[in-house]
């Protein structure tokens, strides 16, 4: 099982058929697009797509048959919807706590499945403890995925399991802030390499088939968030502001990002 298709699993455990679901999709990143083509897949009626950049928006609603929705609205859609699939690049949360909390009220409880997989996270972690908000981040999906591999029993019991452990392990919230501005540089860099590979593949020894090209994507996509993910946990756990200087630095020299000297700075300002 991959990640989207974990993302389909965890929607269907909570709502069931999917085929009368809306499914907003926040953010025009490669991992969010696949997951919004699996729950389309699996039956989803109603696809809508909400990006900063309008015009992104537009080209992926495009490519998935989809709606482009406009920003502003933000809160209108997420009241609508009945799954929510995040992956902006963003150093601040799009879905807060205070959102979750008029979102949940406004729905009268009715179950809402938001999953985050951006890196940083775009939704405040506390949203998942409103009643009726389920939230799932990319620890979650990994976890399923290693779960169903080893037969540990179903999707919805090692999700729970993984909800519990998420409610307990809000941890070292100051040092995670600070880094925040190098974790979204690192992965707009990451996504830059990644597409870069991926043009040059297709140039070299395309054309290919859909399934081909979907595959090539989806790999390029995986490696991107396994590495951002990766270092953005070791800069988030750091159990000392020094050690976290010393990483930040090497990261922004190792993937050529802007100057390392500014981002310690920014990070020291938090």
């Amino acid at each position: 099982m991959t990640l989207p298709y974990a993302t389909v699993e965890l929607a269907m455990d909570v709502l069931g058929d999917l085929s009368k679901s809306e499914v907003l999709l926040l953010g025009a990143g490669h991992m969010g697009e696949i997951a919004a083509q699996c729950l389309r897949n699996a039956g989803a009626s109603k696809l809508k797509v909400m990006n900063r950049t309008h015009a992104k928006a537009v080209e992926l609603a495009d490519k998935l048959n989809a709606a482009a929705v406009s920003c502003d609205d933000r809160l209108k859609h997420l009241m609508s919807a009945d799954v929510v699939v995040c992956s902006a690049t963003c150093s601040h949360s799009l879905v807060s706590l205070e959102d979750a909390k008029m979102v949940a009220k406004a729905r009268h409880r009715k179950p809402l499945v938001i999953v985050d997989i951006a890196v940083p996270r775009n939704v405040d972690p506390r949203a998942g403890e409103v009643d009726g908000i389920y939230l799932f981040n990319i620890d979650s999906l990994e976890g399923v995925v290693r779960r169903d591999t080893k037969g540990r029993g179903s999707a919805t019991d090692a999700a729970n399991r993984i909800i519990s452990d998420e409610v307990q392990g809000f941890r070292r919230r100051l040092l995670a802030e600070r880094v925040v501005p190098t974790i979204v540089a690192l992965r707009q860099r990451l996504e830059e390499l990644c597409y870069q590979e991926v043009e040059y593949l297709r140039k070299e020894f395309g054309p290919f088939t859909e399934d081909q090209d979907q595959v090539l994507t989806t790999l390029a996509s995986h490696i991107t968030q396994r590495i951002a993910g990766s270092l953005a946990r070791e800069l988030r756990d750091l159990p000392d502001r020094t050690n976290q200087e010393m990483l930040t630095v090497a990261v922004h020299r190792l993937f050529s990002l802007e100057s390392s000297k500014l981002a310690v700075e920014a990070g020291t300002e938090n």
